[in-house]
């Protein structure tokens, strides 16, 4: 799993994992929406300096259809807290060996 700078999270997959799909459990920092200012421009807010943003572990379950492909952009059912940016899955397949 790779964060993208666009919002993206690239998913890597072996073969096998794609063509069963399941459900994946994926956690990783991101920025959020600050919870003391909810990103009020010149709040002048101590926690966040201002930016309206704060860092965050996030937690995801991704449903993963089976016969996923190469390429394939999911969504997750629910986005926890108030991310900055959507979040989407961008799957990559690689060949079992």
């Amino acid at each position: 799993m790779r964060l993208l700078g666009d919002g993206t999270v690239e998913l890597c997959l072996q073969e096998d994992e794609a063509l069963t799909g399941g459900v994946a459990t994926l956690s990783f920092d991101t920025d959020i929406v600050c919870r003391r200012c909810s990103a009020t421009p010149g709040a002048g807010c101590e926690r966040c300096a201002g930016t309206g943003r704060e860092r965050e572990r996030v937690s995801f379950w991704l449903s993963i259809p089976a016969r996923v492909a190469n390429g394939t952009v999911l969504h997750p059912s629910v986005e926890p807290l108030k991310l900055a940016k959507p979040i989407s899955f961008i799957v990559r397949v690689s060949r079992t060996r």
